[in-house]
């Protein structure tokens, strides 16, 4: 399998991660656990799990002290205000308007790389955006959406946020190693996130089986796999790239929310559904078909 075809799945596994977290969160919330509570959670036992990947990897690289604080700003700046903004425009819109402001980021991926790095905005990225955004509409934009600017405003100042982060980490995975990248940024954003609960007064100490399988869900699959993998499909496919294959996240989480917390799917959604897919799978269609010819080799080998 070529460099470019592991960097594909990388980032689609990635999305698949992040996009199950909505779920672990709907089941922890169930049980009482405070939004503040599970990010600071999640982003401080995610760390703790890649500093002791580097441990045991003996992965440890020299970084410089710009190079230290561009990666905790990345944490501070980057997951935690965006996870901030995100969940506040919760309050103000529905989740799925908000859904479908956040997904305007690939677009905004795009623009920042064609003036920060001169990336090419070719004609196949342009048709992928516009039949992916057009798929999210149709799956998020069949209920009823309540319109408030300051929601609005929030959900895409989150998009924005993302944006940036994912420009500065395509510079940065080029030369310092995604698992310390990793390890920097979500030690930093736990850290900023658990302050911020203190001094709102929304930490407590979570108890209960539901609470913690829940936790680790969202620690282990939705952040420590998912942020390792995506780095490393980014250092091996670019920004813009895994940018547009991540639009996969909220697929995942409408079969995800299908099949565990039984909502169903309307036409539309279908619909919405078939067209992301069938643009994902038209922008990736020169990776799928070498490797199912791997898989086919390999397989007939044995």
């Amino acid at each position: 399998m070529g460099n470019s075809q592991k960097g594909t799945y990388m980032v689609l596994i990635s999305a698949a991660g992040f996009g199950l977290m909505g779920i672990f969160a709907k089941y922890a919330y169930k049980n009482g656990v405070t939004i503040s509570t599970l990010l600071s959670y999640r982003f401080l036992i995610a760390a703790c799990l890649f500093w002791l990947t580097v441990l045991l990897t003996k992965q440890w690289s020299r970084l410089t002290t710009k190079e230290m604080i561009t990666l905790m700003g990345m944490g501070v700046g980057g997951y935690a205000v965006m996870g901030t903004l995100l969940f506040t425009s919760f309050y103000y819109i529905s989740p799925s308007l908000s859904e479908i402001l956040f997904y305007s980021y690939p677009a905004m991926v795009c623009i920042l790389l064609r003036f920060t790095s001169r990336e090419p905005i070719t004609t196949g990225k342009v048709t992928v955006l516009i039949f992916s955004f057009i798929g999210i509409l149709l799956v998020m934009g069949s209920s009823s959406v309540k319109s408030n600017l300051l929601g609005e405003l929030l959900a895409f100042g989150s998009a924005l946020v993302y944006s940036i982060f994912i420009v500065i980490s395509n510079r940065l995975v080029k030369h310092i190693p995604p698992l310390i990248c990793s390890s920097y940024i979500t030690t930093s954003a736990g850290i900023s996130l658990l302050l911020l609960g203190l001094v709102k007064g929304d930490i407590h100490f979570i108890s209960g089986t539901i609470s913690w399988l829940t936790l680790l869900g969202v620690t282990v699959f939705s952040t420590y796999i998912a942020i390792q993998f995506f780095f490393e499909g980014v250092k091996r496919i670019g920004s813009s790239r895994a940018a547009i294959l991540s639009t996969f996240e909220p697929i995942v989480t409408l079969f995800a929310s299908f099949l565990l917390l039984h909502d169903r799917l309307s036409g539309k959604q279908w619909l919405g559904v078939s067209i992301i897919v069938a643009s994902l799978l038209l922008m990736e269609i020169k990776q799928i078909i070498p490797l199912w010819t791997y898989i086919r080799r390999k397989v007939e080998s044995h």
